[in-house]
């Protein structure tokens, strides 16, 4: 179904949406549709959550309703949905799907999960000013929030039912649900290390899952993008007895998806999701500035097996003389720092890169392990050497006596910084910048 079929479809849902449209009987018919068409619904909450942005209708936004409407009817309790990011998702999955399940049934209970408390408050913030509208309380007026217990993160309806926010690895003692809401339930940024993914793992198969009212009916949903083959949907459909709703950006089978009891919308190879929002341009730019591997994990929700090499050396520039500093351009030196010379001790490694027009020349490595005496020489002295813009220090261990021994008793100014995340993550965050050919190397290295 091509772009003449999303419109159509769009005007015949905008059609079902406007009581001048349906005669005298109109405002009863919308009522009903509203009150048991989740797809509906969520189209015309979205003006009351989000009054400045404009509702971009495509079909993909039917197929997630769709199968959110079929764990909703118990004939999929267990639902896993993989979506690039800025698809709706968050807003289905963690807004709308819990707004809508409290009106039918304002006695139920729901626990929804993000990655941080932040995102978690926010989620459930946007859920409970939908609830509070004039217009929610008309088509659901049995579903009203108790005044007495409206906080956030924890409101519940006049009918003991609501919405519990909490994000990953929160404390759940006490707390149960009959729908459990996971909705993006790690960083990308944390996705390479293997110990935050144990613990996402960990938590969601001992905590979460054991917060269940009913084992034999609660029903559960994962809304996330890829971002390993070990994260969390990869450990849950191993695990088997869930089932899987994905959508990559780019089509790569052809592949029907279901939008209703009788309609499915037919994708084939090389389809876009989304096309009147992320174009071909649009997508290649994404790809370019985030690296295949990411691409490929977030927006095709294919993530690359854990023993494919995370980086390749033909992506490396090399250059046969590096621009010189007058140039308009930065010459930077970050060290790691080790106190001890022993033959068993941690090396002391400083990185000396010139940056310029967005390109990282790689001037000098230096690797060696060095007493601490030796060690502030030798920072010193290649600070004055190169000459540096800005030398930066891990700000742990030696490096901390470093920062300040060198402001006190020479010209430098040393940047303190302290790295997040083990080394694995923090290079597996910078391949795109190599796979775009940004990072040079001397060509004689």
């Amino acid at each position: 179904m091509g772009k003449q079929g999303n419109q159509r479809r769009k005007a015949n849902h905008e059609s079902r949406l406007d009581p001048a449209l349906l005669g005298s009987e109109g405002p009863g018919i919308l009522r009903a549709a509203l009150r048991t068409d989740l797809f509906c619904f969520g189209m015309a909450a979205f003006r009351h959550v989000f009054p400045a942005v404009p509702f971009e209708t495509n079909w993909h936004h039917e197929a997630l309703a769709y199968s959110l409407t079929q764990v909703l009817e118990g004939k999929t309790p267990r639902l896993i949905v993989n979506l690039p990011p800025r698809s709706l998702k968050s807003y289905f999955a963690s807004i709308v799907l819990p707004a809508f399940a409290l009106g039918q049934k304002p006695s139920m209970s729901v626990v929804c999960v993000s990655y941080a408390s932040d995102l978690a408050l926010k989620l459930a913030r946007d859920c409970r000013a939908l609830m509070e509208t004039p217009w929610y309380r008309d088509i659901f007026p049995e579903a009203r929030i108790n005044p007495q217990r409206r906080a956030e993160h924890d409101f519940m309806t006049i009918a003991r039912g609501g919405r519990y926010a909490v994000s990953t690895g929160g404390a759940m003692t006490g707390r149960g649900g009959d729908l459990i809401i996971i909705d993006d339930p790690m960083k990308p940024t944390d996705a390479a290390s293997a110990l935050q993914r144990a613990n996402v793992i960990e938590w969601a198969s001992s905590t979460l899952m054991s917060r269940a009212n009913d084992k034999r009916k609660t029903k559960m949903v994962l809304v996330m993008q890829r971002l390993h083959d070990d994260d969390l949907t990869g450990h849950l459909m191993r695990q088997g007895g869930w089932h899987p709703l994905s959508m990559p950006a780019i089509a790569t089978r052809e592949e029907p998806y279901f939008l209703g009891p009788s309609c499915c919308h037919m994708r084939r190879i090389g389809d876009l999701l989304h096309p009147a929002y992320e174009t071909p341009e649009v997508l290649e730019d994404l790809k370019r500035s985030m690296g295949s591997a990411a691409f490929a994990a977030q927006y095709q929700q294919d993530p690359v097996p854990p023993d494919s090499p995370h980086i390749k050396w033909s992506w490396f520039g090399t250059y046969d003389e590096a621009p010189r500093p007058s140039q308009a351009g930065e010459v930077w030196q970050s060290w790691d720092t080790a106190i001890k010379d022993g033959e068993l001790n941690d090396y002391s490694v400083g990185l000396t890169i010139m940056v310029k027009d967005g390109r990282h020349y790689i001037l000098d490595v230096f690797r060696q392990k060095l007493d601490y005496p030796t060690l502030r020489r030798v920072i010193e002295l290649r600070a004055s050497q190169y000459p540096a813009t800005r030398v930066l220090i891990e700000d742990k261990g030696a490096g901390s006596s470093l920062i300040q021994d060198l402001r006190r008793t020479t010209p430098l100014r040393p940047i303190p910084f302290a790295p997040e995340g083990d080394k694995v993550s923090r290079f597996v965050c910078q391949t795109a910048v190599i796979e775009r050919g940004d990072v040079l190397l001397p060509r004689q290295a």
